[in-house]
């Protein structure tokens, strides 16, 4: 989904609210169009959805990956970006909204367990509230000293405390089995809440040399290994890796194990990706690379095209759009709700500006047209 911001105001692609499918995990990603305020800061995206929300940062292709944890909620979701720190220097936009709608699995449960029955719930928790009771009253009797007395059969002498005593070690042992039995109820499964990459993405051709991991856990773990690796057991932390020649995907995975031998884990992928180009010419340009890699350009992850972007053409320029010819089909054109005619005008092996090659198809509208022009494309892969 794209989004243009100008004056500090947010606006999706002037025509209809974006749809986002539920349930989707590392899927979408959102690009920005920045005005000249948001030159040099480093920029957040803020999703909120009505369950709370999730910030992700902008990378320098102004593009960043959607947090799955908001498309769980089914209904209207808020974005928005900021830059800067309260008591700082401070921008922020206001907010779009793009709509998000029910996934297969929202209300499915096929092939998956039934979930209890409420009363389920209710029962569980009267069980272990009872539970509870009982072992704080045998805690109380203990300490109390009920089970002090005699040793042995009746008829035995009767005795002071002894520790060494039957009914002491089995005080002791009460007392152990009502610990234990309070850090079942209380016991929490350790999870990792989030796992990212900065940067996420980089351009098909180019070698980053470094990138950071950063992640949250719900709380203290017994150990935490980044891909076999102590990194800690805090419930943040980062690591920067430096020193690195990455030419091509790369993945990492966090797990977590808590003092249950309970284990989460994550995977965070670096995707190289291919770019897609937009702009305007003149319209008896001739098509060359330098064109194409003058134009503006957003990496376009693996999926289909719906990209909507705006250009200001004159009399006599036209609007061209480049991509790479083997990944999609056709693609289509709509400006102003309305599918426009564009022809294919050549089809080469395009060399971009990280030193890769291979064959982008080039379309160029068949109408001239002048002023604000906003262009939705849309393309399936192949």
């Amino acid at each position: 989904m794209h989004f243009i911001i100008k004056d500090l105001r947010i606006g999706c692609d002037g025509h209809e609210i974006e749809e986002l499918i539920a349930d989707n995990d590392g899927y979408y990603h959102a690009s920005f169009e920045f005005d000249a305020a948001w030159d040099g800061v480093a920029k957040t995206a803020r999703f909120i959805c009505k369950d709370g929300y999730r910030d992700s940062l902008i990378g320098p292709d102004d593009t960043c990956l959607v947090p799955s944890e908001v498309l769980y909620c089914p209904g209207l979701l808020q974005v928005g970006v900021f830059a800067g720190e309260y008591g700082e220097s401070l921008l922020t936009t206001n907010s779009a909204c793009v709509r998000v709608i029910k996934s297969i699995l929202t209300d499915s449960n096929y092939g998956l367990p039934d979930d209890p029955d409420p009363n389920i719930y209710t029962q569980i928790a009267n069980m272990a509230a009872d539970a509870l009771k009982i072992a704080q009253s045998v805690e109380d009797r203990a300490n109390a000293g009920e089970f002090n007395g005699r040793d042995g059969l009746d008829g035995a002498v009767d005795q002071t405390y002894n520790p060494e005593s039957k009914n002491a070690q089995s005080g002791v042992a009460v007392a152990q089995a009502i610990e234990s039995l309070k850090n079942e109820l209380s016991y929490v499964p350790i999870e990792i809440k989030t796992f990212t990459a900065n940067p996420s993405f980089a351009e098909i051709g180019s070698s980053v040399k470094s990138i950071t991991l950063n992640w949250t856990l719900n709380k203290v773990a017994q150990s935490l290994k980044l891909d076999g690796a102590d990194v800690g057991t805090l419930t943040s932390g980062s690591k920067p890796l430096t020193g690195l020649s990455l030419t091509s995907n790369k993945s990492w995975t966090l797990v977590a194990k808590d003092e249950k031998s309970t284990t989460s884990s994550k995977t965070v992928t670096l995707s190289f990706l291919k770019g897609i180009y937009y702009g305007v010419a003149s319209a008896a340009a001739e098509i060359t690379n330098d064109l194409i890699v003058g134009l503006t350009k957003k990496l376009q992850p693996n999926q289909n095209i719906n990209q909507t972007f705006t250009v200001t053409p004159t009399a006599n320029q036209k609007i061209i759009f480049a991509l790479p010819t083997s990944d999609y089909n056709d693609p289509t054109f709509i400006i102003g709700g309305f599918e426009y005619e564009w022809e294919k005008v050549k089809v080469f092996n395009f060399t971009n500006s990280s030193g890769h090659t291979e064959s982008y198809t080039v379309w160029r509208s068949v109408q001239a047209v002048a002023g604000s022009i906003a262009v939705t494309v849309k393309a399936s892969k192949k």
